[in-house]
């Protein structure tokens, strides 16, 4: 039912989709021999950054379908993940209750920067989700399949949009360093002793450990 309007009416009204579009297509005919002027015009950047997703998705479906369809089958994918992004999150995070608030997701799958055809910001919402609640279920356990995982989260988020990407770090962070607070200062409420206050710690230094190089990406981009 939600995503009925999509396919209803003959186009979605955004105001940078159509941008999206002529960019995968300008990419999926860039090195055709008769377009040679493209080439003189534009140059193929392939280096890894952000908004990439909408990119190679599209020119990628625009091998199948028409530009219309194809946008239409992406903006399909985007409102479905929202909200089974969502239920995960909320699965990781508060299981029992992770029903009660999944509706949620669905107000938030048509929103304002969807409209102004945002697609990168829109499919980051899903990947930020996916990330937080990833790190979320394993946190008291990465290993190195988690770590994998994880970190290919946190790519296809990058690739999506940098807000998300940003935003996903900072929230990770902020919990991880709240969650370890509360433990250490319970155990001086408790009085308990020097070596326990540093077991508790010691989540802190691991964290860091896996995070400090994606922090370090996040900068070199700013950089």
């Amino acid at each position: 039912l939600h995503i009925i309007p999509i396919w209803v009416f003959d186009f979605f009204p955004s105001q940078d989709g159509v941008s999206h579009i002529y960019n995968a297509h300008v990419l999926k005919e860039y090195h055709k021999h008769e377009n040679y002027i493209i080439r003189d015009v534009w140059q193929l950047n392939l280096t890894i950054f952000p908004n990439w997703i909408s990119h190679i998705s599209l020119t990628g479906m625009l091998y199948i379908f028409p530009p219309i369809i194809a946008e239409k089958i992406l903006l399909t994918l985007m409102i479905m993940s929202i909200p089974i992004s969502f239920l995960y999150f909320l699965h990781a995070i508060h299981k029992e209750k992770s029903w009660v608030f999944c509706w949620l997701g669905f107000i938030f799958s048509y929103n304002y920067l969807l409209y102004m055809g945002f697609y990168n910001f829109t499919i980051s919402i899903s990947f930020f989700f996916l990330s937080f609640g990833y790190w979320w279920r394993h946190k008291d356990g990465m290993g190195v399949n988690n770590l994998i995982a994880f970190y290919s989260l946190l790519l296809l988020t990058y690739l999506s949009h940098i807000v998300s990407f940003g935003l996903v770090l900072l929230a990770i962070s902020v919990c991880h360093i709240y969650l370890c607070g509360c433990r250490v200062i319970s155990r001086i409420r408790h009085h308990r002793s020097i070596r326990c206050l540093f077991r508790d710690l010691r989540p802190l230094v691991q964290i860091a450990g896996y995070m400090l190089p994606i922090y370090f990406v996040l900068s070199l981009i700013h950089i």
